[in-house]
């Protein structure tokens, strides 16, 4: 249950991911509450750009969740998150949401994080 709702807290931050979640589920509500397939065909295209573009661009968040775990597990481990680790986190949009995200709650959390970041 943590990992879903760790998960969620990614998707949160992970605007792309987040966007094409509400789409999805927008266009399943849309479905089911409109009843004119005329109706149906219309708004399935008017939902599709944003659940495609929002789902691959951000992979569903996964890139995002796996940087957050693996930036707490650096945290937990040696203490501190160096410059090289930054870099590589920084790199791509998904990794640095899930980096930051993880530094942030091992900040509010206590951990003790003896180098420069954010």
């Amino acid at each position: 249950m943590k990992n879903l709702i760790d998960y969620a807290k990614c998707v949160k931050e992970n605007k792309l991911a987040l966007v094409g979640y509400l789409s999805m589920f927008g266009f399943a509500g849309t479905m089911f509450l409109e009843k004119d397939m005329l109706y149906q065909v219309f708004y399935a295209g008017l939902w599709a750009n944003p659940i495609g573009y929002g789902m691959i661009f951000s992979q569903a968040g996964i890139p995002t969740f796996e940087a957050y775990k693996r930036t707490k597990r650096h945290i937990k481990k040696h203490g501190e998150v160096d410059e090289r680790f930054t870099k590589i986190m920084e790199e791509a949009y998904c990794l640095e949401k899930g980096y930051k995200l993880a530094v942030k709650e091992c900040l509010l959390e206590g951990d003790r994080i003896t180098s420069q970041i954010i």
